[in-house]
C-alpha cells in the first residue's frame, strides 16, 4: 500500500505461538529465517527493511462473532463489533460498511434511537460475522496451521484459472449495505413483550396512503381529469 515518501507498507504472516517475546534488536533475523528459500521477490522485500525506521510486530486477534451490537441508545461498530484477521481483506470494508449502514438506518427511521440502532444491528451483525469466520477459515488454510490444509491450498492454485479468486472476491461484495438497505427499513424490530412498532418508515406510510388513495385523485385527494389528445382533423 503506498504511503508518503514514496514508501510503502506491508507485512509479512508468520504463525508463532501467543504472547512470544520480541526484542527489536532481532531487527529482521525472524523473518530471514521464517522466508528462508523463498522467491527472490520475498528476499528483496526483506532486504528492503529498515528495522529502526519501519519495522513493528503485532499479534493477529480476531473475535468469535456475536449478535449484539446494540443496547438502548448505544451501539459499537468497527473492530469493536467484529475484529478481524486480514486473510480476506475485509477489515477496514467491514467498518466503513458499518458506517453506510448507520447512516441508512437513521436515513430512513423514525420509531426511536433504540429503534433504529436494532435495524442496524439486524443489517450488520450476520454479515460482519460471516467474513470473521471466512478471514479465519482462510488463516488456517494459508499460514500451514495445518500443513496439510496449506499444502492443499497452494497446490489447488497452481491449477487454477483465476474464476475462484474472482468468485471469492464477489462473494465478499454481495450481502453489503448498498444491496441490503431495503431490508433494513422493511425489518421491524419487536418492542417489549414482542409487539412490533405503530410507526413505520415514512416511505412505507406514504405508499399506505398512495394505495388507499381514490383512483383518479392527486396526493391531496383532488379529483384529477385525465387529459386526452383528440385525433386531429384534416
Amino acid at each position: 500500500m503506498p504511503v508518503a515518501g514514496d514508501r510503502f507498507y506491508f507485512w509479512f504472516d508468520v504463525p508463532q505461538p501467543a504472547g512470544l517475546e520480541y526484542d527489536r534488536a532481532d531487527g529482521v533475523a525472524p523473518l530471514r529465517a521464517a522466508f528462508d528459500g523463498w522467491a527472490p521477490g520475498v528476499q528483496a522485500l526483506v532486504d528492503a527493511i529498515d528495522p529502526e525506521a519501519s519495522l513493528n510486530r503485532v499479534e493477529i486477534w480476531d473475535i468469535t462473532p456475536f449478535s449484539t451490537w446494540a443496547k438502548g441508545r448505544v451501539a459499537i461498530l468497527g473492530d469493536a463489533a467484529h475484529n478481524t484477521a486480514p486473510d480476506i481483506g475485509q477489515g477496514a470494508c467491514s467498518a466503513l460498511e458499518d458506517a453506510f449502514a448507520l447512516g441508512i438506518a437513521f436515513a430512513t427511521n423514525t420509531v426511536s434511537v433504540e429503534d433504529t440502532l436494532k435495524r442496524y444491528e439486524q443489517m450488520r451483525a450476520e454479515r460482519a460475522g460471516d467474513l470473521v469466520l471466512r478471514a479465519r477459515k482462510r488463516g488456517y488454510e494459508t499460514h500451514a496451521f495445518d500443513v496439510d490444509a496449506t499444502e492443499a491450498w497452494y497446490e489447488s492454485l497452481r491449477g487454477a484459472d483465476g474464476v475462484g479468486i474472482i468468485r471469492g472476491i464477489v462473494g465478499n461484495i454481495d450481502g453489503t449495505p448498498s444491496t441490503s438497505a431495503a431490508g433494513c427499513a422493511r425489518s421491524e424490530p419487536r418492542g417489549a413483550g414482542g409487539a412490533r412498532p405503530a410507526s413505520v418508515h415514512p416511505a412505507r406510510r406514504t405508499a399506505t396512503r398512495a394505495r388507499k388513495r381514490p383512483r383518479g385523485t392527486d396526493e391531496r385527494g383532488s379529483r384529477v381529469r385525465a387529459a386526452r389528445r383528440s385525433p386531429r382533423r384534416p
